[in-house]
């Protein structure tokens, strides 16, 4: 509703200032430089725009009230007129923040003037007062409250630089004030693995945004693409795989490790829906689901373990996983929450016919965890043994784990 009650507001009393000859074109610039963040020059040809139709308007009433001076106007015009082109030209050679200060100190000479003018009309020096006030309180709230220092939290995807270059285009990331009270969430749902963006008043000149992340729990491959997924199963992406991950420190040929293309792009969509024909083709209904997703950043998916062992026959992002027992997810979440706690992501968790845990690790070390009973002292001990296996190739069983057992067999592989 801001976006153009401001505007909107600012326009009415400008207008009105306007054609009582009190400078309202000035309040506008005003506006529209230190409230809308528009460059100088750019809000200098729109106050001229903005002039015509005001001008124009009150021109016609005082023309029949007797106040306009033909004599005047005759020589005021020409003379005018080729000024004020020779001005523009010069302009558009100068870089515009030449013009802020020297136009700053014109209003405040223009508007001293007027106000202690003692042939002015009372009211004419009241609305100057009014105008000059507001000019200056304006500017003074807007260089204190300016934004200088950003903080972030809540990343684990994205790095704090690339937090900062999503919201840098925010036409409100100027001033502390304004943006916490009138932007302080921004919807992020449009880059892969955000929801949203809050904006947090910390001091004067500092803000903190808090970083708002889609929880992913695991991904499951599926037709050459990774599909990421959350403690609900619900499909978050579907991030492409089709080429080979280059070594670290290489330089990708069109995908990264992450599956994101040379140019950060990641592409989703559904691979495979209820309505398919029998030939694998993708009905209407599939291609109205699928979702694409461009962007220049890369998030980090190197915590997010690989899961095998579901049975599924298609995948639509933001609709469940259609899994033969979705109590999955469940075991997901947990196993996320302990592996997370104690800083031991699994290479891969794998579900056997018996939804019996396996989780690997070194790319030769198996544990086979058995159900999900018992699982967080289960992982306390499997965060204690783990060390010791690195560089072993075999299975650590402890599927038949009772409370207070701390020695299990360790079978390795011939």
């Amino acid at each position: 509703m801001t976006d153009w009650l401001f505007p909107a507001l600012c326009g009415l009393l400008t207008g009105i200032l306007s054609s009582w000859g009190v400078g309202g074109g000035t309040l506008l610039l005003l506006c529209m430089t230190l409230f809308f963040g528009v460059e100088q020059r750019t809000a200098q040809a729109i106050n001229l725009l903005y002039f015509l139709p005001t001008a124009g308007t009150s021109l016609f009433a005082h023309r029949k009230n007797g106040y306009l001076d033909k004599a005047v106007l005759c020589a005021a015009i020409p003379t005018g007129t080729l000024c004020a082109l020779a001005a523009a030209f010069l302009t558009t050679m100068v870089d515009s923040s030449v013009f802020r200060k020297p136009f700053g100190l014109f209003l405040l000479y223009a508007g001293l003037s007027i106000l202690f003018e003692k042939k002015k009309n009372r009211k004419i020096r009241i609305l100057t007062g009014v105008v000059l006030g507001v000019g200056l309180a304006g500017a003074l709230f807007f260089n204190v409250f300016k934004i200088r220092n950003i903080q972030v939290a809540g990343n684990t995807r994205y790095t704090k630089d690339e937090i900062k270059e999503m919201v840098a285009d925010d036409k409100w990331m100027k001033n502390t004030v304004l943006l916490t009270t009138f932007h302080s969430k921004v919807d992020m749902s449009d880059i892969p693995f955000m929801n949203s963006v809050e904006f947090t008043f910390v001091s004067y000149d500092t803000i903190c945004i808090q970083v708002n992340e889609k929880k992913v729990v695991g991904y499951v491959e599926y037709e050459g693409q990774k599909v990421y997924f959350d403690k609900n199963g619900i499909v978050l992406e579907c991030v492409d795989e089709e080429q080979e991950t280059p070594a670290e420190g290489e330089p990708s040929d069109g995908t990264a490790s992450d599956g994101t293309s040379a140019d950060g792009s990641l592409t989703s969509e559904p691979l495979a829906s209820e309505s398919s024909t029998s030939d694998g083709a993708l009905s209407a209904d599939t291609i109205k689901s699928a979702r694409v997703t461009t962007t220049d950043f890369q998030p980090t998916l190197s915590d997010v373990p690989l899961v095998t062992g579901l049975t599924f026959d298609y995948v639509t992002v933001n609709k469940q996983l259609p899994v033969e027992k979705p109590a999955v997810f469940r075991t997901m979440l947990a196993l996320t929450r302990m592996t997370e706690k104690y800083n031991i992501t699994p290479d891969s968790v794998e579900f056997n016919e018996n939804s019996e845990i396996i989780l690997h690790y070194y790319d030769t070390v198996r544990i086979l965890l058995g159900t999900d009973t018992a699982l967080e002292e289960k992982m306390t001990r499997v965060a204690a043994i783990l060390p010791s296996l690195s560089g072993l190739s075999g299975e650590l069983h402890m599927e038949d784990y009772k409370d207070g057992d701390s020695s299990f067999v360790f079978s390795k592989d011939v």
